[in-house]
């Protein structure tokens, strides 16, 4: 059963938990969501998938390149849902800012907002 939790923020940014954390993570969350970004998510150890609310299928890629930018780190007092919400005020409107929480498993684990947008020519 997956759990699907929809954002409110200007980003319009939803995810999904997709299992657990491992190998396989980013494969279920491309496969449900065609264009999404996945991330284990470190204080449940769940597999996230984010995703574009209303959009089941992912639109084509809009024409130019996707950037991505770190807003800082994330804590129990601001994470996914503030995160989106920095980053589409951030990069607003036509530049379709959204973000969320990326835990990186390592020598070092760290979550850090990650915020994705089209870059301007």
């Amino acid at each position: 059963m997956a759990l699907l939790l929809c954002g409110v923020a200007k980003g319009n940014l939803c995810s999904e938990i997709m299992g657990g954390c491992d190998p396989q993570c980013g494969a279920r969350c491309e496969a449900a969501h065609p264009g999404g970004q996945s991330s284990c998510d470190a204080a449940t150890s769940m597999c996230k998938c984010f995703y574009q609310c209303g959009q089941p299928i992912a639109p084509p890629p809009a024409p130019g390149k996707r950037c991505n930018v770190g807003l800082g780190p994330c804590s129990a007092a601001c994470y996914d849902d503030c995160c989106n919400k920095k980053c589409a005020e951030r990069y607003p409107g036509d530049l379709g800012g959204y973000g969320y929480c990326y835990s990186a498993i390592g020598p070092i684990r760290y979550i850090t907002c990650m915020c994705y947008f089209r870059c301007q020519d």
